[in-house]
């Protein structure tokens, strides 16, 4: 959802030949038919355009969701920030291959665009040079992200001659060993989104879930489909931990086109 709502509202920001507006209105009716709400009432739009307007408003690409007036005649306005895509989905799949839960890989290219090729070649290097397998793969490259430094001899023009140019970092850098090991405090991981999923309000789950379907699926399935594994997430009849797990592996993999049928057969939608 989040992709074809930014196409959507980009088309109607900036139209090709007109100066860019900082604002747009539409009706919310109109505007969710167009987006495939067919039929929808007015309250399911408005909740299933929210998680998109957080991704949107997160990214600064919107800086105000208004709606007004009530019934059919309600509207919603959009005042638009800086220019900023969703994340490329390209570096986040990168990521998700080499450790990375998808929200972290989403965060991760938001923040680091500019350094995840770089960084994930540089990874490899210490995996690759490693003495002992690295438990933790997911803590390494979220700490070769936060502190470069400390790795940066794997990140040198004569480890990456295959890699494209190094990343330059300050001098005094300390160094690591060829037994790497990932920081401590982030091994238990996955016990603590476990623990996170455990915890969460149905509603809080309902809402997860359909956030990460539509930054994941939002290509394969319909949002109807999308709002059903969300509601049934929700109300704790399928478990969100491990549906959360088969959306990063499918990201990973490029199947969300055979996990989206697995997925149609399991709601009988």
């Amino acid at each position: 959802m989040v992709r074809t709502l930014y196409r959507s509202l980009e088309e109607r920001r900036a139209p090709l030949g007109k100066v860019p507006t900082d604002a747009y209105t539409v009706s919310t009716r109109n505007w969710g038919e167009h987006l495939g709400m067919h039929g929808w009432r007015l309250d399911k739009i408005r909740r299933a355009l929210e998680p998109a307007h957080q991704e949107l408003l997160d990214t600064a690409y919107l800086v105000e969701v208004i709606y007004t007036g009530r019934g059919e005649g309600q509207q919603i306005t959009y005042r638009f920030g800086q220019v900023a895509a969703p994340p490329n989905t390209e570096l986040v799949a990168l990521l998700t291959r080499n450790g990375l839960s998808a929200p972290n890989a989403v965060k991760t290219v938001q923040a680091y665009a500019a350094q995840v090729e770089a960084t994930v070649a540089a990874f490899g290097r210490v995996v690759s040079q490693a003495r002992t397998p690295v438990k933790n793969r997911q803590g390494l490259l979220v700490d070769m992200f936060r502190n470069p430094e400390r790795y940066a001899e794997y990140f040198s023009s004569e480890s990456a001659a295959e890699s494209g140019p190094a990343r330059e970092f300050p001098k005094k850098t300390r160094s690591v060993t060829k037994t790497v090991e990932a920081p401590a405090g982030d091994e238990d991981w996955e016990a603590q989104q476990a623990k996170a999923w455990r915890e969460m309000r149905p509603e809080a789950r309902e809402r997860r879930m359909l956030s990460l379907l539509q930054m994941m699926m939002g290509d394969h399935l319909s949002a109807e489909e999308m709002a059903v594994i969300s509601t049934l997430v929700g109300n704790g009849t399928l478990d969100g931990l491990e549906f959360s797990r088969r959306l990063t592996r499918a990201l990973a993999d490029k199947t969300q086109v055979d996990l989206a049928a697995e997925f149609r057969v399991l709601i009988e939608v």
